[in-house]
């Protein structure tokens, strides 16, 4: 079975603070035991690029994790979790930053 993660939190259109706290979530399929990054990217006009590192060295058997919302500027953003075993990173809907 091919290794994947599906994002279910935060979900599409959400709002985050800056320096909160904010709950990510996801589901795992397959075997995926090498840690995990979570990022934090926005939209250029290249495509999206991270910004900031949310959480690294995340075992994704967890399924969960809390993180700090950085202080960066306000504006649409989404969030990212990646792994060496993922064929492809799995990616959020666009969420709002907001003060």
């Amino acid at each position: 079975m091919a290794e994947t993660i599906r994002i279910e939190s935060p979900r599409p259109g959400a709002h985050w603070h800056r320096v909160d706290r904010c709950l990510v979530r996801w589901q795992v399929s397959g075997p995926l035991a090498y840690p995990c990054r979570v990022l934090l990217e926005r939209p250029t006009s290249r495509g999206w690029a991270p910004v900031a590192v949310l959480a690294s060295t995340v075992d994704p058997r967890a399924r969960q994790i809390a993180v700090a919302v950085p202080q960066v500027p306000c504006g649409t953003y989404r969030v990212r979790i990646a792994s060496p075993e993922l064929p492809a990173a799995a990616c959020s809907g666009p969420l709002s930053l907001t003060e």
